[in-house]
């Protein structure tokens, strides 16, 4: 997306959008199915605002970072995550 003028952070931002749209009808589905107690939504509260912390930080470190770096580092992160699922898929990692 990068390579068609798309802005990072816009990246981001749509990614992480599309992210919590998914996880919402998950819970969602989640609570009309399988009756989670309060512990599991404590839990997930604790989590929820961990990633909000999360993302404060890193639309800091983001704003800084030069375009190249982070498509490079866009680009590792997916060579390591399809390495990692196909060395998986071989039995290689288990």
């Amino acid at each position: 997306m990068l390579n068609y003028g798309v802005v990072k952070e816009r990246l981001i931002a749509t990614k992480a959008v599309d992210a919590a749209v998914v996880q919402s009808i998950k819970i969602i589905g989640y609570l009309s199915v399988a009756g989670i107690g309060e512990h599991v939504l404590l839990f997930g509260f604790v989590a929820g605002v961990g990633a909000f912390i999360g993302n404060l930080m890193g639309k800091k470190v983001l704003s800084k970072m030069p375009v190249d770096r982070f498509r490079n580092l866009a680009g590792f992160v997916i060579m390591v995550s399809g390495a990692l699922l196909l060395f998986r898929f071989a039995g290689v990692l288990e």
